[in-house]
């Protein structure tokens, strides 16, 4: 296993087993306010429980800020079809919580790249700076998170802001924004979340050997695994949450 890098496999269904394995990483860094980063989809619910469950006031609370870590656009806005992320954060999130919701589209923002620097520039602002405690992410069946795909050229390696444009996507929308890799290597921990699909499982099946693999000149396929080598080449703690109906597929946790 790569050093600073960890996976946990527990029953997503169960919140408790959730919270005991990522509340004691929270509670080491409660003595400041969390500036957090997420991605939609099906981790949405897991987290909205757990922030739910974090013990303290309403007050305390509000020292969480959650930025998207990716976002769909639809240029016009369409609720339908852009900004769901942030949609659905807001709405399962306890209200106590900050979101920072990327910015719609209207006619100043007609351009994916103004979108990406404008949601940069708003995030800087709330945050003080473009640096997460936190960052929690899905992966998808190709390995792909927040919004960088296997397939893309660029991912923000070299890139000054901490969100970057995304075009022509592989997964519909075609138009999103998204964390550099960059940004999502220097957070401070970075916990991904895999719900069971059957779809997933010939990636989790690769899953430890890619993660035992040291860190070559070639960079790893999968935008997940990169991730992972480069936050341990800079000593960065990564957790991946498996879900329990992935264990066959795992043997060192």
């Amino acid at each position: 296993m790569l050093p600073s890098t960890k996976i946990a496999v527990i029953s997503l269904l169960e919140r408790q087993a959730f919270i005991s394995a990522v509340g004691p990483l929270f509670d080491a860094a409660r003595m400041k306010s969390l500036k957090i980063a997420v991605s939609g989809g099906s981790i949405l619910p897991i987290l909205a429980e757990f922030f739910q469950s974090l013990p303290g006031s309403s007050n305390e609370k509000t020292l969480l800020s959650v930025a998207m870590a990716d976002e769909r656009i639809a240029i016009p806005f369409d609720e339908c079809a852009g900004q769901i992320n942030g949609l659905q954060a807001k709405k399962l999130f306890p209200s106590s919580i900050a979101i920072i919701q990327v910015p719609q589209s209207s006619p100043a923002l007609k351009d994916i790249s103004i979108i990406a620097q404008a949601y940069d520039h708003l995030v800087c602002e709330q945050l003080g700076n473009n640096s997460f405690d936190f960052i929690f992410l899905g992966v998808g069946p190709d390995g792909h998170c927040a919004s960088l795909f296997p397939e893309a050229s660029d991912m923000g390696q070299f890139s000054p802001c901490a969100f970057i444009p995304v075009f022509n996507s592989p997964k519909p929308p075609p138009n999103r924004i998204s964390l550099s890799i960059s940004a999502i290597a220097s957070a401070e921990y970075v916990i991904f979340i895999v719900p069971h699909s059957t779809e997933k499982e010939a990636f989790v099946c690769q899953l430890e050997k890619l993660l035992s693999d040291p860190i070559s000149g070639i960079p790893a396929p999968f935008p997940a695994i990169r991730v992972t080598q480069q936050r341990s080449a800079l000593g960065k703690k990564t957790l991946w949450i498996l879900d329990s109906k992935f264990s066959k597929f795992i043997h060192s946790s």
